[in-house]
This record gives C-alpha cells, structure tokens and sequence, in this order.
C-alpha cells in the first residue's frame, strides 16, 4: 500500500528536518493501544513552536490497519521522528520503506469490516489526532519561568576588606585632636559659672530720728545722726520800672544807676555820699548813698575788677541831663592811678530832670511800684537758687532764707511819665544729697547684716526743719515709712563659691542671710562644678528700684 504523505505549505522537502515529515504510520501508531515509555524530564524544555493544522484526509477504499503484534508507543515526532517500541528499540519513519508500509496495510482489515464499536473507536481517535496538531502549543515559558527550571545554584559572597586611604586617617584624627581641643578650652580657659541674686528687702515704719546737716562734715557719722552738706550763698540786683500818674509844676533833678568798678587792687574803697561822677561831655552827677566797692580779685598777678551798683542825682535841675547810657570818671582821684581803675557806666538812661509842669509820681504809684518789684526779685532769686544747687542735692523746704536786702526807687512827686525800681536780694540754703540721708536711716538699722535704703518704696516726711545762718547748719526731723535691702558683697561671695560643687554652692547660697533668690549657670552646660579662679565666678546681684 502506498504511502500517504501528510503536508502542507510547512511540510519540509528533502534534506530538511525528519521531524517535520509524517505518515499514516505516525498517525495511526497510537490506535493499536500502544503506551510511550517515561522520559526523564529535560533541565530546561524549550516549546516548539506552534503548527500549522495539517488536514488529513483517507479514502473509504483505503484499508484499515490491523494493530501490529507489538504494540509501539510513539515518542514526539517533533523532536526525534522515530518511534520506540516497549523493549526499547526504534525505527525512524524515514527509514521504513514503502514496501515495509504496504506489507503492513495489507495485514490489516478492511475498515467496513470492523464493528461499528470499533469503528467509532477509530474515528474517535482519528478526531484526536487531527486536534493534536490543530490545538496552539502552549505559549512559551516566560523568563522568569525559564530561570525558575534552571538548576539552582548556591554561591557564597564575602566582602572584600576595603583599605582606608591615609588622608581620610589624617583628616579623622586631626578633626577629633580639634574637638578635644576646644573640649578641653571650653573646660578650663573659657569655663564660667553665672550666678543672679535676689537680695532680700523688707518695709519698716521709721520713728522720729533727728538729722543734721553739716557742711564742715566729710563722711556719714551715724552715731551724731550727722549728714555732710553744701553751703549756698548768692546776692541779685534788678531794675523794674513805675508808671506815674500825678500832676505837679516840678524844679527837679535827673538821676540813674552805674555800676562802679574797682580794677585798683584787693582792698575795698569807701565812696562817700555826694562823690562826683563827671561824663565825658563833662555834666555832673553826684553819689546819692555813701557806697563801699569791693576789691579786685588777684590771681597770680592777674586782676579781675570787682563792682557794686548805686545811684547817682545830677547836680543841678533840668531835662539836660535826662542822657542816655555813659561813661563817667571820678574827679577825686585825679593825679594818683587809682583815677583810670576806678570807673562807672551806666547801662541805662537818666530821666527826671525837669523845670516845669510835668507828670510827677505819687506815692501811691511809688508803693505799687516797690511791692511789685520786691515780689519780682523773690521770685527770680528762688528760681536762680534751683539753678545754683549742685548735681545730686536737693533743698528741703525750710532749708533756705531768700531776702530782700535793698529797694531804691524815687521820692514823691519825682517827674516823669515812668521811674525806676532797683531791688536787691540774697539767698542762703544748705543743700544735701538724699542718699547720705538714706545711707545714715539704714545704718541705724544694720545692726548684724548692712541695709540699703530703698527711696522708691519709702515716704519720708521732713520735719521741724531750722536754718541756722550763723553757724552755717542744718537741722531737722524724718519720720515715715522705709524700705531697706540686704547689701551683699559679690567680690566675698564669689571668693567662697570658687571651685565648689554646684550642691556646694547651692547650699552656701541658700545659707548666707539676706539673699531672697538665685539663678546659677554653668558654662560649658558639662561642668559641675566652679572654676577655681575667683574672677571667672561672675555673680550679679539685682538692683534694687531707684537705688
């Protein structure tokens, strides 16, 4: 029986791979019932790829192969195109002849003449067979797949020993030297310990205490309730005008004000009424009060002029001698050098020289005028004696004497629409510094421990306070509510904190008197215990308000 050749368009021709060629004998082979023997599975199975579906067509004249005496189980024609028999031996399709396929069909029996059972069997394997090569192969084994099937293999790693370069040991070592370094700066040369302290303070009432004030004193003498003191002395003179308001056929004389200078020596020179004063024009005028200048200051050969003022009358009456401001000579000392360093000038005008009707003064206007002046010149005299007290005193009220020491204004019926009021004054005070004050109120009550006087939280009343001019003294009463403050020494302090532990310090703190609260900080944070040196244990000690 001839063969019949099974193809298609990916059927391989002559020379090309066995495995692509099939026959009848490969298609029937698995119906005589025959069992592949167990192949060891491969390693790693690689999937050929899928083939195209091959129609297999047989004739109903063909006859029907009978099963072969020995059943042959077919290995994957894909991959060796031989079949293998149950003992082991194998035939390559390629090398059976087509006498040998005849040979074999003609063994066989007629399809039509096996029963239908048998028949159905056939064509039910037929049907499987055809499906063989139509179904898809199974879609190749991914990567991963692939290398799961690998054998595996166990390998072991050891790092290798990295060397470290030299620079890296010198850059390491130098950064750590530079650590310890400052480590060891920051321990000793730079190492402080900062302590804050509260003092302690407390209110107290303050009984009468007499107090006095001396100028002569140096120092706080708390035994005598003795304060030091400055002495304040000044003289004033001022020109204040009048306004005249009476009517009177007048014969009278001008007069005015000059300042007389002594640039002669130190010794004072008395100048009796009706001295002559002549200006420049010759016109004369006359001292109306005897009058004593006081003498130049001398300083190393130097002179200073000293003056007085006073009032001069011109010699005779009329509105000739109503000048303005001028100089003037004294005639009497004319021929000796005390005649070019005694002088006189006035800074104002001359008026009241008339002969005539005139508007006149009454003494009415002339009392309005001196009340006005001398309530002016008090005034002024308080206020320049604000202005004379030194930095850092205070007078008390009581504590000063302002007088009057001088009015100069004109006599009734003096002619003139205005005149002039001259008023002359002295002040005397002594003045103290309120912390001797406090300092000698809070050493009467350090008895154990020294006190600070508290003034923003105290009120002292000042009282029966006395002036005595003669003997240059001050004298009075406080009395009130006091304050007062632990004084602490820090220089002590931090002389006994030096190098002790910070339990050490806490508890030598905790045990001096006076001492309310404390903060304490080491630097650097590591220490615990102070330096040595006195200088690095820095102590502050808070103030007390307003002292």
């Amino acid at each position: 029986m001839p063969t019949i050749p099974i193809s298609n368009k990916n059927t391989p021709t002559s020379g090309e791979n066995p495995k692509r060629s099939r026959s009848i004998a490969d298609i029937v082979a698995p119906r005589t019932g025959a069992t592949r023997p167990r192949e060891d599975p491969p390693i790693l199975k690689k999937v050929a790829p899928k083939p195209e579906p091959i129609p297999v067509s047989v004739p109903a004249s063909a006859p029907v192969l009978a099963p072969r005496p020995v059943a042959a189980t077919p290995i994957n024609p894909v991959r060796t195109g031989a079949w293998r028999s149950t003992d082991g031996s194998s035939t390559p399709t390629s090398a059976i002849s087509n006498d040998d396929r005849n040979q074999w069909r003609s063994n066989g029996v007629k399809k039509s003449a096996l029963p239908p059972e048998e028949s159905k069997e056939i064509e039910r394997i037929d049907r499987s067979v055809a499906e063989f090569f139509v179904k898809k192969p199974a879609p190749a084994a991914s990567p991963a797949t692939q290398r799961l099937e690998e054998p595996l293999s166990v390998r072991s790693w050891k790092p290798e020993r990295t060397r470290i370069p030299l620079r890296v040991w010198l850059w390491g070592g130098g950064g750590l030297g530079a650590l310890a370094a400052v480590i060891i700066l920051l321990s000793t040369i730079f190492a402080r310990v900062l302590i804050n302290i509260r003092p302690f303070t407390e209110t107290l009432t303050l009984p009468p205490v007499a107090l006095r004030v001396s100028p002569s004193a140096q120092s706080i003498d708390a035994s005598q309730g003795v304060i030091p003191g400055e002495y304040i002395e000044f003289s004033d003179q001022k020109q204040f005008q009048g306004a005249a308001t009476g009517k009177q056929f007048v014969n009278s004389k001008a007069r005015g004000v000059v300042t007389i200078s002594n640039a002669y020596s130190s010794q004072p020179q008395v100048l009796v009424a009706n001295t002559r004063f002549v200006t420049t024009d010759g016109k004369v005028f006359r001292l109306e009060k005897s009058v004593t200048v006081p003498g130049a200051k001398v300083d190393n050969g130097n002179i200073t002029p000293n003056t007085i003022t006073a009032t001069i009358v011109a010699s005779a009456a009329g509105d000739q001698y109503n000048i303005g401001p001028s100089d003037f000579v004294i005639p009497g000392f004319q021929g000796t050098p005390k005649y070019k360093t005694f002088t006189a000038k006035s800074d104002a005008a001359f008026t009241g020289g008339l002969v005539g009707e005139a508007v006149v003064a009454t003494d009415a206007d002339i009392k309005k005028a001196v009340e006005s002046a001398t309530a002016d010149m008090f005034n002024s005299l308080r206020d320049s004696l604000n202005n004379k007290i030194p930095p850092g005193f205070n007078v008390v009220d009581g504590a000063r004497q302002v007088a009057i020491t001088n009015v100069d204004a004109p006599p009734a019926k003096f002619p003139g629409a205005t005149f002039q009021v001259t008023v002359s004054g002295k002040v005397q005070a002594i003045a103290f510094r309120p912390p001797d004050e406090g300092n000698l109120i809070a050493a009467l009550f350090s008895t154990t421990t020294p006190r600070v006087f508290i003034p923003a939280k105290s009120s002292v009343d000042h009282r029966s306070v006395a002036l005595d001019i003669a003997k240059k003294q001050l004298s009075f009463v406080v009395a009130g509510s006091i304050a007062l403050g632990t004084r602490l020494d820090s220089d002590a302090l931090a002389a006994a904190l030096a190098g002790k532990s910070a339990d050490d310090i806490t508890s030598i703190i905790r045990g001096a008197p006076g001492i309310e609260a404390f903060k304490m900080k080491f630097f650097p944070f590591w220490l615990w215990r102070a330096p040595s040196d006195q200088t690095k244990v820095k102590i502050t000690i808070e103030p007390f308000p307003g002292a």
